[in-house]
């Protein structure tokens, strides 16, 4: 989000609860690179397909 880039600090929220607040470059930092979560009715398929297309390796955890 182009947005949250020009903000002093940012909240994360996850199932109504924040679970991180701090400054845009700190959370980036936190992270240490960028992160995509997908659901997917087979997740062999789409594991497959994002290896295909982007050549990215894709695993499945738990979620956040």
């Amino acid at each position: 989000m182009d947005e949250a880039e020009h903000r002093d600090r940012i909240a994360i929220i996850d199932h109504g609860k924040i679970v991180a607040i701090d400054t845009p470059e700190n959370l980036k930092a936190s992270v240490g690179k960028d992160r995509v979560q997908i659901s997917a009715a087979d997740d062999q398929v789409s594991i497959q397909a994002l290896k295909d297309r982007f050549d990215l390796d894709a695993p499945v955890r738990e979620a956040w």
